[in-house]
C-alpha cells in the first residue's frame, strides 16, 4: 500500500561507541549521533517534475559503504548520494526509472530498482531495472506481472525476492478487500548483479490469511542469514516465511496469535 511520505531531507548517521563521547553523553550503552543531512531536492534531476516532491524513502548502501542509493518515487528515478565524507555528503546523481522506484538492492557494482507503472490498479504492471552504478545508466529491463513494492537479496546475493504487492484501489469501496488481482512473491536467480528474467518463480501467498483470504498483498522483504524471507502482509495481518531455495511457504501466522 502506498504511504504518504514527508522525508524531504535523508540523515547520515553513524553508531559510536560511549567512550568515544563521553565528554557529551554519559556511558549508557550505544547510541546513534547524527552527523549531517542533505535535502533530496538537492538531488533531484533538472528537469523534475515541478508540480511534486522530492523524496528519499528506501534506501541501500554500496558493498564499500561510499555510496548512498534511494528511491524517489515522486521524481520517478534513484537518487545517489556520496558518503566518502560522511560528514559532508555530496549528491552524487539521478538516474530516471521510467515509473515510480519502490525498492532496491545494490550488489557486484549493479542495482536492482524495482519499479511500479501501474495505470489501472485491476491491471497492475511494473518492471525491474538494472543499472551499472559506475556509469548511471540503466542497463537491463525485467518486466514483472504485477506492481511491486519490495525487493531483498539473500545472504550470497544469488537469489532475488521480488514483493508484488498488487494494492488495491483505496478510493474504491472506502478501500475495502478484496479487490483483485491478489499479489503474489517473485523469486529470480541472480549473477554478478544481474537478474534472471527468465528463471523468474512464483511463490503463491493465496489462502494463508485469514483476513481477505484470497487477496493477499504483500509489502516488505527481508532474507536472513538462512534463506528464509520474511514477508508481512500489512493489510491481511499476516506474516509468512518462505524457503527462498525451496521456493515454498513453510511457515505463516498472524503475529497478534503468534506471540
Amino acid at each position: 500500500m502506498k504511504t504518504t511520505r514527508t522525508l524531504f531531507a535523508i540523515a547520515v548517521a553513524l553508531s559510536i561507541a560511549p567512550a568515544a563521547q563521553a565528554q557529551t553523553k554519559p556511558a549508557s550503552g550505544m547510541y546513534f549521533q547524527r552527523l549531517a543531512y542533505l535535502e533530496a531536492v538537492r538531488n533531484a534531476p533538472a528537469d523534475r517534475k515541478k508540480d511534486a516532491k522530492s523524496v528519499a524513502e528506501i534506501i541501500a548502501a554500496s558493498e564499500d559503504g561510499m555510496l548512498l542509493a534511494y528511491t524517489d518515487g515522486e521524481q520517478n528515478g534513484i537518487g545517489l548520494i556520496d558518503l566518502r565524507d560522511p560528514a559532508k555528503p555530496l549528491p552524487a546523481g539521478f538516474i530516471p526509472v521510467g515509473g515510480e522506484a519502490t525498492s532496491l538492492v545494490i550488489s557486484h557494482g549493479k542495482m536492482i530498482a524495482a519499479v511500479d507503472t501501474t495505470t489501472d490498479f485491476a491491471q497492475p504492471q511494473g518492471h525491474l531495472a538494472v543499472i551499472d552504478i559506475p556509469t548511471r545508466t540503466v542497463i537491463d529491463r525485467c518486466k514483472l506481472h504485477g506492481q511491486p513494492d519490495s525487493v531483498a537479496l539473500d545472504k550470497k546475493a544469488r537469489q532475488l525476492v521480488v514483493v508484488m504487492e498488487n494494492q488495491r484501489d483505496e478510493k474504491r469501496n472506502k478501500g475495502a478487500m478484496p479487490q483483485y488481482p491478489g499479489g503474489t512473491i517473485n523469486i529470480l536467480p541472480v549473477r554478478a548483479g544481474v537478474p534472471d528474467c527468465t528463471g523468474m518463480h512464483p511463490v503463491s501467498l493465496m489462502g494463508l490469511a485469514d483476513i481477505a483470504t484470497d487477496d493477499p498483498e504483500p509489502e516488505f522483504v527481508k532474507v536472513n542469514s538462512k534463506g528464509i524471507a520474511v514477508v508481512s502482509l500489512q493489510e491481511n495481518n499476516h506474516i509468512a516465511l518462505i524457503d527462498v531455495a525451496k521456493r515454498k511457504v513453510i511457515r505463516h501466522f498472524q503475529p497478534a496469535k503468534w506471540i
